[in-house]
């Protein structure tokens, strides 16, 4: 056996995969019944007993055309107006050789019925249409041509015809007739005069083998290879005219009978009323240069598979008339759903990558099948995250269009964010990061708290519920950034929620006032978490001071041990990223938090926090520095004014905090002052929890005379 490397047969344009198949359903059919096919390196392999020269000689003296005609469509050759293709038609009606007497018995069938039905002209599509489709399906002799009609047109319940995209409408793409140009260009390459039969063989080994061949054909090629289609600005000038290899084209066509199996097996499976192998609705994610109409009119999505090891002819059909992709227990439905179900392997039988294939509008009306970018198929140790998503099925598949179509353009665009980023995980190698899933799901949940006419349970018809909180399995790990691990540190405070969202109890609450979060920068919303959880401390704590402490047991937090000196550092002196913090958190927010013990992070350079920010920090500290327990002390209250002055960028705060230092008998180190620093982020900062550990150093570099004999470690405190 040999192993012809098909260098005209690769993954992509579309109509060089097609062409692979053509080529090997021809083979297998016609010369070499245990020819195999596989892919390497985008390459089509054919594993035959052919040489290149065989197979070459094969298509040119011997190959059968598949008798591809579209009696029901208008330019089809079969009417009046159908000039050109009406004369290919005859030449091949007229051709006696072997190769074409399928084809010239299918024309007579066809011409046949159109007498008995009455129809000189295009058939009416909603009576006269599927009466003729159901006449040809009854009394057309040939399996080749029957596979034609199963392939472009699936017959309904009530004579409904549903179009295969994949053959435009019923073998019609726009103004192009399918059938006819395939009939045009078997004229041409097998019915031709011997002085061009050299001219026909340079063309066979351009397609099949990608041989240099000088100049090619103005025919059309249809949705199958925009590059070569021709049109406006494929070319130095104003409009190019198309540059295609007919065999390309013909053995394309060949190609797309490998569909047609699966798209009358499965009749009724689905609302549409049949399925295609391997073809799911279309999805805005992962096309960076489509607008949201171009979306809306696209026809469908593609995606189709590439293996490392020779299969069959059997092999393949069985295949392709399965054509599933499973996600989550159900079948994709999308294309968001069919690279979830690649990266989990809910799409197997020894497959490597799909080829994503998007069916847009180009060129006015034409639709084009636009790739969309190449998936592989994971490891399991890959799978973890793709996994996860299955966690969001319920809330998005029941919730999204409600969402969408009440939330503006904003939550559109959101929405598509959150298909890109899907798809990008997807996409990965190896890459288990959740979190720009998280982001980008924080922003849709944000804007959903915005929308109060979508909170009323009394309203079913438009009430969307909280998304449940999400698994600690989708919690990060805390050592990519000081942003992520600073939003971790906010998100572990108790009751956090509630003042970022109107929720309560996973309950939209939209007359709470708890919900302070704004669209203020982030420093502002941080001051305001603070300011809102000193209205939940005790009034009366023995002290005549009216700013309040935190309490420990109401607004602690787990995850405080994740912060390093040096991220407080970055947050103090603006080298982070406020809007990537914010996005964090929101995102965080949608998350459970773990129950195991969480890492503690490596506490050095803690001295390089500025004095300001440790002076600070101690007094608005639940403990007294000298009590080394985790009793919190209520002699230990500075006053809420401080937060105030200094969230006004009035400087005069932090002589307030001294006063209030100085007055409980611990004068704070005076070395070390920072005027640089902008007093609503030292505002800012103390509402980010810290460890004990790093609490404990703090008093040590902000009191001189410290004692921290009785300190202990991994509390939490803020």
């Amino acid at each position: 056996m040999n192993e012809l490397e098909l260098g005209g047969c690769r993954v992509r344009p579309l109509a060089s995969y097609l062409k692979a198949l053509g080529v090997f359903r021809l083979v297998t059919k016609q010369k070499d019944p245990k020819a195999m096919l596989s892919w390497r390196d985008d390459l089509a392999i054919l594993t035959t007993n052919l040489s290149k020269e065989q197979l070459s000689d094969w298509l040119l003296n011997e190959y059968q055309p598949t008798p591809i005609t579209s009696p029901w469509n208008g330019g089809s050759g079969y009417f009046p107006n159908d000039k050109s293709a009406k004369k290919a038609l005859e030449r091949i009606a007229a051709e006696e050789t072997p190769r074409f007497e399928a084809y010239r018995k299918t024309l007579q069938e066809c011409r046949k019925e159109l007498e008995h039905l009455g129809l000189r002209d295009k058939p009416e599509p909603k009576i006269a249409k599927p009466r003729l489709m159901r006449a040809l399906r009854s009394n057309l002799t040939s399996p080749e041509a029957l596979e034609w009609l199963d392939a472009a047109c699936v017959i309904g319940d009530e004579d409904r015809l549903e179009m295969v995209p994949l053959l435009g409408t019923g073998g019609n793409d726009g103004r192009l007739d399918l059938s006819s140009n395939y009939a045009q260009n078997l004229v041409e390459l097998l019915l031709c005069s011997s002085k061009q039969r050299g001219r026909v063989e340079i063309l066979i080994r351009q397609a099949l083998f990608d041989e240099s061949c000088k100049g090619l054909e103005k025919t059309a090629i249809g949705q199958y290879a925009p590059g070569s289609a021709g049109g406006p600005n494929t070319t130095s000038g104003f409009d190019g005219n198309p540059n295609v290899n007919p065999w390309d084209f013909v053995l394309a066509l060949e190609g797309s009978m490998v569909f047609s199996a699966a798209a009358t097996r499965r009749l009724g499976d689905d609302s549409q009323g049949f399925s295609l192998p391997f073809t799911v609705d279309p999805s805005m994610g992962g096309h960076s240069a489509i607008s949201s109409n171009e979306a809306d009119k696209a026809r469908c999505e593609m995606w189709l598979p590439t293996w490392g090891a020779p299969i069959s002819w059997l092999e393949l059909k069985a295949v392709f008339a399965e054509g599933r992709a499973q996600v989550g227990g159900r079948q994709a439905a999308n294309g968001v759903d069919f690279a979830r179900a690649v990266a989990s392997l809910g799409v197997e039988r020894g497959f490597q990558a799909f080829e994503r294939y998007t069916f847009l509008v180009r060129n006015g009306k034409s639709y084009f099948a636009t790739p969309a970018g190449r998936y592989r198929i994971r490891g399991g140790g890959d799978r973890r995250a793709v996994d996860l998503l299955n966690e969001l099925d319920p809330w998005l598949r029941r919730y999204r269009r409600k969402i969408e179509a009440h939330g503006g353009a904003t939550v559109r665009s959101l929405f598509r964010q959150l298909d890109d980023t899907i798809l990008g995980l997807c996409r990965g190698s190896g890459s288990n990061d959740l979190m720009p899933i998280l982001r980008v799901l924080g922003s849709i949940h944000r804007q959903l708290g915005k929308m109060p006419k979508l909170h009323q349970r009394n309203t079913p018809e438009l009430y969307v519920a909280p998304l449940p909180r999400l698994s600690e399995a989708w919690w990060p790990a805390p050592g990519y950034s000081s942003e992520l691990r600073l939003a971790m540190a906010v998100r572990g405070l108790q009751q956090v929620r509630e003042f970022i969202e109107p929720i309560t109890k996973n309950n939209w609450q939209d007359e709470s006032r708890n919900a302070i979060w704004s669209k203020d920068r982030l420093p502002g919303n941080l001051t305001r978490l603070l300011k809102r959880r000193f209205i939940y401390q005790p009034v009366d704590c023995g002290n005549s001071l009216t700013g309040l402490a935190l309490q420990r047991w109401r607004f602690g937090s787990r995850t405080s041990a994740l912060v390093r000196p040096e991220d407080i550092e970055n947050f103090l002196y603006e080298r982070t990223d406020d809007s990537l913090i914010e996005a964090n958190l929101l995102g965080l927010l949608l998350v459970r938090l773990p129950n195991q013990d969480l890492p503690k992070a490596t506490i050095t350079g803690s001295d390089r926090l500025p004095i300001d920010y440790c002076k600070l920090k101690v007094a608005f500290s639940p403990y007294e520095p000298r009590d080394g327990t985790t009793e919190q002390s209520s002699n230990w209250l500075a006053p809420s004014t401080i937060v105030e002055r200094l969230a006004a960028n009035q400087p005069d705060g932090l002589m307030e905090c001294d006063r209030f230092l100085i007055g409980k008998s611990w004068p704070p180190a005076l070395k070390g002052r920072n005027n640089s620093l902008d007093p609503p982020r030292l505002a800012a900062s103390l509402a980010i929890p810290i460890s004990r550990e790093l609490w404990r150093r703090l008093v040590n570099q902000a009191f001189p005379k410290a004692d921290d004999k009785n300190s202990k470690e991994n509390a939490h405190v803020h």
